[in-house]
């Protein structure tokens, strides 16, 4: 048995004891159409991990799907002179540009916009997803979003900044959007049915240490 096989069967007997989620999800490198998602779509190094996930998932009795995954990241960012402060606008790879750094992130968010079986044939849409059980650690650190909403400071913050120079960039924020596809895999429970097999993976409850 290869080692992922030993893991997912040391997942599996350890479920209840341990506390273990009941699915995880892999970042795949790349995006892939939500029309065209599918396991024969995937390609490259994406192509290769996903026939290893699925051929240990079919060993260990554990379910494999594909998804596509929004996240967002918003906070406060310096003012951007080079556009109305008060009006916002989109930047996206078709609009190149460096992206503004968020200075202090107010909070982030994910959802699955689709989620399918590997022929393609959907199981959800928009469905809230908890980014802890996502396999790889820090996973969005690196890489520039695929797109961000900057929104400059209003009259009144420029009114502010003006009494208060050391407050010169309050008011000014920014979006930004990560779009990425990924792998489900999760825990094989024959008395359920699939959207608890689903819920189980996307509301898991993480302990606190």
């Amino acid at each position: 048995m290869t080692k992922l096989g030993l893991l997912l069967s040391w997942w599996k007997r350890n479920l209840e004891t341990v506390h273990l989620p009941t699915g995880m999800a892999f970042l795949f490198n790349g995006h892939y159409g939500e029309d065209t998602l599918s396991y024969d779509s995937l390609g490259g190094s994406d192509l290769e991990i996903a026939a290893r996930l699925r051929e240990a998932c079919l060993k260990a009795d554990f379910c494999f799907y594909l998804a596509n995954l929004e996240r967002t990241v918003y906070g406060d960012c310096e003012v951007d002179d080079s556009h109305d402060c008060d009006r916002p606008y989109d930047r996206s790879f078709e609009d190149p540009g460096d992206f503004h750094e968020i200075t202090h992130q107010d909070g982030s968010a994910a959802f699955f916009t689709r989620i399918v079986c590997l022929d393609g044939s959907e199981v959800a849409q928009k469905t809230e997803f908890n980014e802890n059980l996502l396999i790889q650690t820090d996973a969005f650190r690196e890489g520039d979003p695929d797109r961000e909403e900057y929104q400059g400071p209003s009259e009144d913050d420029h009114k502010r900044s003006y009494y208060d120079p050391s407050d010169c960039n309050h008011g000014a924020t920014t979006t930004h959007y990560y779009q990425r596809t990924v792998g489900l895999v999760y825990v094989f429970i024959y008395f359920l049915p699939q959207y608890f097999f689903l819920r189980s993976l996307f509301e898991f409850d993480w302990p606190s240490y």
